[in-house]
């Protein structure tokens, strides 16, 4: 059986008028849990816990808080600040920068501010051929443009794209808009989706990090100044960032209850140059996807890897998993 939690304030569980004090990680856990509990009336088995990407930071919430829930844990590309200067997002990146496939980002980024005016049409034309509005994130088109070439790099590892698919310089407008929203789609930005973001970004400024787009290398190019994802936080709310769930996170990771749990980060993925730091005497794992991003998942695990996941979540649960 498989019991999926929506957390509040995420999906269909937006309240019509949303309290944001209550949007916490310790409330997350405390739902986890009570979930938990009443299921348990039903389900007599063992319990193993999954999650992804911030449903992975949320599955741990919950295991550092109820520890004797679940048997063991599988946590995919879920980062793990290890305090509140951790820089090592920035470092991903600057060692990005330095490779080959880093420098034809950086030139294709350039070129796409040098040639904003150009550009432009062609960017409206897709927002107009999607029917966008962007009036809930107050973006005018141009800013919006600024925001989708800063975001590109998060967005390229993050989403395991090519470096072969970059355009070459001087490349036709359609062919340079086209690989732009293939890699950072204006949605994201829209009426239709920041709702559904709104609780993402205030939990990033008040307890998991904020990412905030790189705009050094592009002086005198861009239409604003401050390119903060603040603007996308909910109306009326401006979070003060509280590095407590780390310090305690670190800190549970290391003693005898965090055990059972492997965790699974794609080698390229942004997000895994903050991977936790585990106490293997307690039969903690890690894996790595070779290339994999922040969208691999189990199936990318190579064969060896997918007998040792079988292997650790039938030990932990008492049964014999084939790995094919």
């Amino acid at each position: 059986n498989m019991v999926v939690v929506e957390h509040r304030y995420f999906g269909s569980s937006i309240p019509e008028k949303p309290d944001w004090k209550y949007c916490t990680t310790e409330q997350s856990a405390n739902d986890c849990h009570v979930i938990r509990e009443f299921v348990a009336k039903f389900f007599k088995g063992k319990w193993l816990l999954y999650g992804t990407g911030k449903g992975g930071q949320m599955a741990l919430a919950y295991k550092m808080k109820f520890p004797d829930d679940t048997d063991a844990s599988v946590i995919m590309g879920a980062a793990v600040r290890n305090s509140d200067g951790d820089t090592r997002l920035d470092e991903f990146f600057t060692a990005k920068s330095a490779t080959k496939c880093g420098q034809y980002i950086e030139k294709y980024q350039k070129e796409m501010l040098d040639r904003k005016q150009t550009m432009m049409p062609v960017f409206s034309e897709f927002i107009a051929q999607k029917k966008l509005s962007f009036e809930k994130s107050g973006l005018d088109p141009e800013t919006l443009y600024d925001y989708c070439v800063l975001y590109y790099p998060l967005c390229f590892w993050q989403g395991g794209f090519s470096c072969i698919d970059i355009p070459i310089p001087d490349s036709p407008e359609h062919s340079m808009v086209r690989e732009l929203v293939k890699v950072i789609n204006p949605r994201f930005f829209s009426n239709d989706v920041i709702d559904r973001l709104r609780a993402s970004q205030y939990m990033a400024y008040a307890e998991l990090g904020a990412y905030e787009p790189n705009t050094t290398p592009f002086k005198g190019k861009l239409k604003k100044k401050d390119y903060s994802n603040k603007l996308f936080l909910p109306q009326g709310t401006k979070p003060k960032y509280n590095g407590k769930f780390y310090e305690q996170l670190n800190a549970f990771l290391k003693k005898s209850k965090a055990k059972n749990m492997l965790f699974i980060y794609g080698e390229n993925d942004p997000w895994a140059s903050m991977q936790a730091e585990i106490n293997a005497e307690n039969n903690n794992k890690k894996l790595i996807i070779a290339n994999g991003s922040n969208k691999s998942r189990l199936s990318e695990l190579k064969p060896e890897q997918i007998e040792e996941l079988a292997k650790f979540v039938g030990d932990c649960l008492g049964v014999n998993l084939k790995s094919k």
